[in-house]
């Protein structure tokens, strides 16, 4: 059949009794997956959030995501505690793991050899295991956890890409660009990337389309770190922190250059604004 439609409660035209492989097709397409791990559903519960709470924990809130087809929920938050390796700093990942044997979706750590800092990698394989990464780490032999990493990718993913350039001039100070926000959407983290190495910093100002346009008592950094470069050519960070995460279709960001950037030889920065349409 070339068409087909579903659900139906009997037997009349599509209707009738489904195949799991008939119900993955289904939230498949519901979830309008753009990656291959499919992944989190934005905007439902806390959208499976990681961050550390302390050594030897990990903590992953309440949401929902797609693995390989297979609809994941999770009501209260988990936090898992993570093993000092014997050895060595070595690195983890926390995954949506699905598994065909268990017939289950969970919040399984993945981890490297202990002493080897390279992160461990997923596995991926169709009717036997299937990874959806949400957060890597790693951990020291006293149980500190480091570079936490976001690396949830979501099933509507949603964001902004700013090329700041001055025709080969040093980048100076001050607004840099206005970008009108299409859709609702939650802000999840931040990439920037220059053309050398060196030192810059961003500060983001929001505010409707009738206020316009933001100025600094609009920021929505709050106590959170803001978009930068810090001697350094690329830098990622999250939106931990910020006053506001939820932007509303029709507002209006404004993006500003804190200080003129070190060296004075930069001349092209990238800055990314990641999240989820909600």
């Amino acid at each position: 059949m070339a068409e087909t439609s579903l659900p139906w409660t009997d037997s009349v035209g599509d209707g009738g009794t489904y195949t799991q492989d008939e119900l993955r097709v289904l939230i498949k397409a519901l979830g309008a997956a753009l990656t291959a791990n499919e992944g989190v559903i934005g905007g439902y519960l806390n959208s499976l959030r990681p961050t550390s709470p302390g050594n030897n924990q990990v903590r992953i809130d309440t949401g929902a995501g797609i693995a390989d087809g297979t609809l994941y929920e999770n009501t209260v938050a988990v936090t898992k505690t993570i093993t000092s390796p014997v050895v060595g700093t070595t690195g983890k990942r926390l995954v949506l793991r699905k598994g065909w044997t268990a017939q289950t979706v969970r919040i399984t750590e993945i981890s490297s050899a202990d002493g080897t800092a390279a992160l461990p990698a997923l596995t991926q394989t169709d009717g036997v295991t299937w990874d959806v990464p949400l957060v890597s780490f790693t951990i020291t032999t006293g149980g500190v956890i480091g570079a936490l990493t976001d690396e949830r990718e979501f099933t509507r993913p949603a964001g902004f890409e700013v090329i700041i350039s001055e025709a080969g001039a040093v980048l100076s100070a001050g607004v840099k660009a206005d970008l009108e926000v299409l859709a609702d959407m939650e802000l999840a983290g931040w990439s920037v990337v220059g053309d050398q190495s060196g030192t810059i910093q961003f500060d983001l100002w929001v505010d409707s389309y009738a206020n316009f346009p933001p100025t600094v008592a609009d920021t929505i950094v709050g106590t959170g770190t803001k978009p930068n470069l810090a001697a350094g050519a690329k830098n990622q960070g999250t939106v931990s922190g910020y006053g506001t995460l939820k932007l509303t279709k029709g507002q209006w960001i404004r993006v500003n250059v804190d200080s003129s950037p070190t060296p004075a030889s930069i001349t092209r920065v990238t800055l990314v604004l990641k999240g989820y349409r909600a």
